[in-house]
């Protein structure tokens, strides 16, 4: 099935046809290790949903196509937002997305740590390598790392998520925390029937994309507090959130706790 567009080009009129991917539930797998990816600090809620949706795109085109540049077109980009998106201003939010994961506004990083019998093997590297926007054609043109196919492709330690659910949650904060805690959906559940996930400080910081100014109030307040709100309201039976303190200094925070059940 085909999306035709038409334009000019150089004084001549131009038909295209792009192919358009089929009707999906919306269900997006990975590795785990997806939420081993620093994102920019400045990255808002939208770029987190053109993030995953490039990813649920490239998923739906199958490996085979992810060698060299993908073509998406915009109508995909939005496919999971509803009817009433204000057609300039996302042209303007896919552009500063591009600028924040691969340019000089910053970029989406993979790290891993292996530890082998006599090394410590640390590997860092961008998600895409190459992106191209097109603001009259109304596509974007993207080339995958190939640590980050082994992320989309592979299905050992997968996590799902429904990007219907994910686009609709509205803080940025909450999407990632959502990500975070939706890989342990398989995790065996305690006696109450909550699953169960501990962060050390740093970490949980470090994914959540936290300012390094933010104080542990600023965290409580504008971090925590906001995303439990919104998904407890909307996609979890139950989420409870517990602070861990030093056992040497019961004043500093070691790390955090959630239990939850999803809906």
């Amino acid at each position: 099935m085909c999306d035709f567009s038409f334009y000019f080009e150089k004084g001549d009129f131009v038909l295209e046809a792009t192919h358009k991917v089929k009707k999906s539930s919306g269900t997006f797998v990975c590795q785990n290790k997806m939420n081993s990816i620093l994102f920019p600090i400045n990255f808002t809620a939208r770029d987190y949903d053109i993030f995953f949706t490039i990813c649920w795109y490239a998923k739906q085109m199958g490996y085979s196509e992810n060698r060299g540049f993908i073509e998406m077109p915009y109508s995909e980009i939005a496919r999971f937002y509803d009817l009433n998106l204000n057609k300039t201003r996302f042209n303007d939010e896919v552009k500063n997305f591009r600028s924040k994961v691969i340019g000089r506004d910053g970029t989406a990083i993979y790290r891993s740590v292996e530890i082998t019998d006599d090394d410590e093997i640390t590997t860092v590297g961008v998600f895409f390598t190459e992106i191209q926007t097109y603001r009259n054609r109304q596509i974007l043109k993207f080339k995958v790392n190939p640590l980050g196919l082994d992320i989309l492709f592979s299905s050992l330690k997968f996590m799902k998520i429904n990007m219907y659910d994910f686009v609709s949650i509205r803080g940025k904060f909450a999407k990632t925390l959502y990500r975070l805690l939706v890989q342990y959906e398989n995790s065996k559940p305690d006696d109450n029937g909550f699953k169960c996930v501990k962060f050390n400080r740093s970490e949980f910081e470090n994914l959540m994309a936290v300012p390094e100014y933010y104080k542990s109030t600023n965290i409580d307040s504008r971090v925590i507090e906001p995303s439990l709100k919104e998904l407890n309201e909307n996609y979890f039976k139950k989420l409870i959130f517990k602070k861990e303190f030093s056992k040497n200094d019961d004043k500093k925070i070691a790390g955090y706790s959630f239990k939850f059940i999803l809906k």
